[in-house]
């Protein structure tokens, strides 16, 4: 939100409310505190953390960063919201997949509509 209203020259209060707003339709999804994503790129870390989970038995925050090319804050926080919105679930640092997940995924188990 804060690259958005810099690069723009916006008040950030004016970018927020926007976001919120292309949330609510559908085509943004805030992950954390002034974090939007694209809707389908939510999608596309959900199928990654998805398939570190199958793969591994559990996504975990390094794995997980090494493979979207982020910082290890925004990993964490994506996975978290992924245990907020019931895709996954949090035990110690392993982060599993939830059998009845509200999600939709290449196999069954990711994807979600709502943000």
């Amino acid at each position: 939100m804060r690259d958005i209203a810099r690069a723009t020259g916006t008040a950030e209060t004016e970018v927020r409310g926007v976001l919120k707003k292309v949330a609510r339709i559908g085509e943004v999804t805030l992950v954390a505190h002034d974090h939007f994503f694209l809707t389908e790129a939510v999608r596309r870390l959900a199928d990654i953390a998805g398939e570190l989970a199958r793969g591994h038995g559990a996504a975990r925050a390094a794995p997980f960063r090494d493979r979207i090319g982020g910082g290890r804050k925004v990993a964490i926080q994506i996975l978290e919201f992924f245990d907020r919105v019931g895709y996954m679930r949090r035990v110690r640092d392993d982060h599993l997949l939830r059998r009845d997940n509200p999600w939709r995924g290449n196999d069954t188990d990711v994807h979600s509509t709502a943000a």
